[in-house]
C-alpha cells in the first residue's frame, strides 16, 4: 500500500517544479502553454510520505528532476530520479505535460520504471499561481488531488493527497522543489 502511494503521489509531483523559459513560435495560439515556462531546468526535491494520520511515521526522501520542452514545444518532459536510503536511484519516472484547448485543462501522462502509469488534469489560478490537479486509479479506486503554489522562479510548495474510493484519505505527501539551474 506505502509503496502504490509512493508511485501514485510521485507521479504526480513530477510537474510541480518551477522554471524559466519562453515558449518559443513552434507554439504559437495557445497562450496557456506560457505557464509551463515554470517547469523547464533542474532541481532538486525534497518530501515527506505519510499517511495522513496525526503521530504516523513518515518517510523523508529526495531526488533530482530535469524538465525540457518537446515535440514542437506543445509538451513539457520530465524525468525524475528518486534517490534510495543509501544515495542510489530507487525509481525513475517520464511525464508529459500540456495544455489541451478541447478540454481546456492541463493534462499529464506520467510512467515509471516500475510499470506504473497514471494521467491527471488541472487547473492553473494565475492569482494564487497555484496548479491543481486531479487524477485516478481505476483499478484500486483511489483518487489523488495535487497542489503545487509557486513562491518565485526558484521555488515550489506541493501537497498530494490520496484519497480511497470511499473518500478516506490514504496518503500525503508534502514537499518543496528547488531550483539548481536554468536552462
Amino acid at each position: 500500500m506505502k509503496a502504490r502511494l509512493f508511485i501514485l503521489g510521485l507521479s504526480a509531483i513530477l510537474f510541480l517544479v518551477p522554471g524559466a523559459r519562453v515558449v518559443s513560435a513552434q507554439a504559437p495560439g495557445i497562450p496557456q502553454l506560457e505557464v509551463l515556462q515554470k517547469y523547464i531546468g533542474e532541481w532538486g526535491t525534497v518530501f515527506t510520505l505519510g499517511s495522513g494520520k496525526p503521530g504516523a511515521e513518515e518517510t523523508a526522501m529526495r531526488g533530482q528532476v530535469t524538465t525540457k520542452w518537446v515535440l514542437g514545444d506543445r509538451f513539457v518532459e520530465q524525468t525524475i530520479v528518486i534517490e534510495g536510503e543509501k544515495g542510489e536511484s530507487a525509481l525513475t519516472m517520464k511525464s508529459l505535460l500540456t495544455f489541451d484547448p478541447a478540454s481546456g485543462e492541463y493534462r499529464t501522462w506520467s510512467f515509471t520504471s516500475g510499470g506504473d502509469v497514471s494521467e491527471s488534469r488541472g487547473k492553473w489560478d494565475a492569482e494564487s499561481a497555484t496548479f491543481t490537479f486531479k487524477g485516478s486509479d481505476s483499478k484500486s479506486g483511489q483518487s489523488t488531488t495535487v497542489t503545487a503554489t509557486f513562491k518565485g522562479e526558484d521555488e515550489e510548495h506541493w501537497s498530494i493527497a490520496t484519497e480511497d474510493s470511499s473518500g478516506k484519505l490514504v496518503g500525503v505527501i508534502t514537499g518543496k522543489n528547488t531550483r539548481i539551474k536554468k536552462k
